[in-house]
């Protein structure tokens, strides 16, 4: 008798979990097309780092936006991504699109620093200053001398 009430206890526990981890996918839902008033930003990258469509846009680590496309130019062999931007937020037409790493195992994601030019980016521009993404394998390879 007690075997079942152990088993019953652990399902529900299991249970309350799962709704739990449905709530939290849901709020996170809202919580990204609440910000559904968008507009795109273009960057060039000679390496974009394993970016994917989806990928996040970051500034000072928030995010405030997402990569929305990503092609290659035939004439200058480099990513063009575009950029979907949260259309609170006034960019610098100054500012910096970098290729960050999240970590040793994490995904990559566009970080952006703010200029300090009076002028702003408008919707579909350029951002002329980027970085892109630094290879560890390179870095490794260069350090140990081979």
């Amino acid at each position: 008798m007690n075997k079942n009430i152990t088993e019953t206890l652990l399902g529900g526990g299991v249970l309350i979990v799962a709704i739990w981890f449905v709530l939290f996918g849901i709020q996170s839902f809202e919580e990204d097309s609440l910000d559904s008033d968008q507009f795109e930003l273009i960057a060039n990258f000679s390496n974009s780092g394993g970016l994917k469509v989806g990928s996040e846009v970051r500034l000072a680590g928030i995010k405030v936006g997402s990569i929305s496309k990503i092609t290659l130019d035939p004439t200058t062999y480099q990513a063009i991504v575009v950029m979907s931007i949260f259309d609170y937020l006034s960019l610098p037409v100054d500012s910096e699109a970098i290729v960050a790493q999240e970590g040793l195992l994490g995904g990559n994601f566009v970080s952006l620093t703010p200029g300090g030019s009076e002028d702003l980016l408008v919707a579909g521009e350029k951002i002329e200053f980027t970085q892109s993404a630094i290879s560890l394998n390179n870095l490794l390879m260069k350090f140990s001398g081979k």
